[in-house]
């Protein structure tokens, strides 16, 4: 199981945080208390923390920026993850999707 770096962008923000994934399930921090693991049906996450992304403009992202992965989540309803991502020492509180985002790396 690889272990991903933990590290809030704001304190109290982040509802559901991932902690560690494999192809098997995926560890999950719950409202900052509880654990839980999911057997995902679908991949694991496209980018990884402290990657460098940019983002891709469009109607929805229309502001230019680029920079490192700082916190993947599981939107429920969605059912994809979303990423946030740290731009000039500041962590982003805008989720964005892997279709959002290109890799630098």
């Amino acid at each position: 199981m690889r272990k991903i770096q933990e590290r809030d962008c704001a304190e109290g923000q982040i509802q559901e945080q991932i902690l560690s994934h494999n192809v098997n399930n995926i560890t999950m921090l719950y409202q900052q208390h509880q654990l839980k693991l999911v057997n995902p049906s679908h991949a694991l996450p496209t980018f990884h923390k402290g990657q460098r992304v940019q983002v891709i403009l469009n109607e929805r992202n229309t502001t230019p920026r680029s920079g490192l992965i700082c916190e993947i989540g599981w939107h429920r309803a969605r059912h994809k993850f979303y990423y946030h991502i740290e731009a000039d020492g500041q962590c982003i509180v805008k989720r964005y999707y892997s279709d959002d985002l290109r890799s630098l790396d």
